[in-house]
């Protein structure tokens, strides 16, 4: 077989596995498909052709600057989601910071920085948490701001984010250790703060972390 042969092959058994119904239909779900590559657009593409024809619910999730011609199916329609309310994103916050009260006006100034963002909403309140500074000054301006207020709290583990940052997305133990200079004991204790501020987290038992 040809290279291309392969990969058609290799996608037609990937579409069958994935639309192989259980106990129902199927409800397939793809995050953050601006991420995705062009193997994976393919796929996708593939998939939305047999949808008319099949029990299955397709659900994916992307910014709007990837352009595709997804939508152009006959059963697909395109959502594109607003930023959410101001109560909503109070409850938010609310529930990120579970057990420390917030003063309503520094719930005020996080909704206004974030302009209905989630994921603004849920790191603005992080790194105000963060600076154990509850004035509405304290909210960073940009997210920017956010994440590198977060980062400088850390210490040496800060370091060792930036490091990751340069491998992306997802890194192994094993070539963070090759290239950081640090001991085993630094580097372990350096991913420990920086799993419980939130920042990166673990998947699976194969050494594998991810960044957040």
């Amino acid at each position: 077989m040809t290279p291309n042969q392969r990969k058609d092959e290799t996608l037609s058994i990937l579409e069958d596995l994935l639309m192989a119904p259980l106990d129902g239909p199927v409800l397939l779900l793809l995050e953050d498909a601006h991420w995705s590559d062009q193997t994976t657009q393919t796929l996708i593409e593939r998939l939305l052709k047999r949808i008319e024809r099949e029990r299955a619910l397709v659900l994916i999730t992307h910014r709007p600057e990837l352009k595709t011609n997804w939508s152009d199916h006959p059963q697909a329609t395109l959502i594109t989601c607003k930023q959410i309310g101001r109560e909503h994103c109070a409850a938010l916050i609310r529930n990120v910071a579970n057990r420390t009260r917030i003063d309503d006006l520094l719930i005020q100034e996080i909704v206004a920085r974030s302009d209905g963002v989630p994921l603004f909403v849920e790191e603005l309140t992080k790194a105000v948490l963060d600076l154990r500074s509850l004035a509405p000054n304290a909210v960073p301006l940009t997210l920017q701001d956010s994440l590198m207020a977060r980062l400088d709290r850390l210490g040496r583990a800060k370091e060792i984010a930036q490091i990751a940052s340069v491998i992306g997305r997802q890194f192994s133990y094993e070539m963070l250790e090759a290239i950081a200079d640090a001991s085993d004991s630094d580097l372990r204790a350096a991913l420990a703060r920086l799993r419980e501020s939130g920042l990166i987290f673990e998947a699976g038992n194969d050494g594998m972390v991810y960044g957040h």
